[in-house]
């Protein structure tokens, strides 16, 4: 399940709070922060609206001009927000895109990261064989 997540942006006017409520399926303006969250984001907001306008969240986490802090001590539900909205951008949903003659072909060159995953979950879920970071490439 997506986080509830609050976003604190910082301008002329001062500071604005905006809560994205994945579960309850809404976008509220707040007038003051909350910690009834799994999430807050501090991001400058002409960051925020670069994103939302140009559809760039997938270089939004890397950009390191955000500040995430983590409410409810979760940061997969976090990093669930952030791959939603990567396979969004690069139009993965909806979920019958996948199928289409752009992506489709795309996903069978990328076979590879599948296999490696497969690999993953067998030898450290299903076999139960330590996780080492090291061991993964050698």
């Amino acid at each position: 399940m997506l986080p509830k997540v609050l976003f604190k942006t910082t301008d002329f006017e001062g500071e604005k709070f905006y809560l994205l409520d994945n579960p309850g399926n809404q976008v509220l303006e707040l007038k003051g922060d909350i910690d009834d969250v799994d999430a807050k984001i501090t991001v400058p907001p002409i960051v925020l609206m670069a994103c939302c306008r140009q559809k760039m969240f997938s270089v939004w986490s890397a950009s390191k001009r955000l500040e995430i802090e983590l409410v409810k001590g979760n940061l997969s539900k976090v990093q669930a927000l952030l791959g939603f909205l990567d396979f969004f951008e690069n139009e993965g949903l909806p979920l019958r895109n996948n199928l289409s003659s752009r992506n489709f072909p795309i996903w069978l060159r990328r076979w590879r990261e599948g296999a490696e995953a497969g690999r993953l979950l067998l030898r450290h879920k299903v076999l139960r064989k330590e996780f080492v970071i090291s061991e993964l490439y050698r």
